[in-house]
């Protein structure tokens, strides 16, 4: 399912303390705009925020993806990072990145 029918929806801190200007929210809207919520996750009812510090090279090419924090669902853990790479390329600056995902059942 896309984002826009069970969520994820991200929020937060995009990267340093302080930011947060329009370049922080394209990024972020990129980014949950090309999640799935995984079917099975659905089957689950797993719920929870994974988030992601992405490494963002020139052209906005996602160079590396960790997840610095997980969901607590492998499902939910990996959707967020196979959403960062379709969303490629990425709306930012090169350099590292923290992206919020939440995933919540409607």
């Amino acid at each position: 399912m896309r984002s826009s029918e069970q969520g994820p929806s991200g929020g937060g801190n995009l990267s340093d303390p302080g930011s947060g200007g329009p370049g922080t929210t394209l990024l972020r809207e990129r980014i949950e705009s090309r999640i799935v919520y995984p079917e099975e996750a659905v089957r689950r009812g797993q719920q929870g925020e994974v988030i992601l510090r992405i490494r963002i090279g020139a052209g906005g090419v996602p160079r590396e993806i960790r997840v610095a924090r997980s969901s607590g669902a492998l499902l939910l853990d990996e959707a967020a990072r196979q959403g960062v790479v379709r969303a490629a390329p990425l709306p930012s600056a090169p350099g590292w990145v923290e992206v919020p995902v939440r995933f919540r059942l409607r």
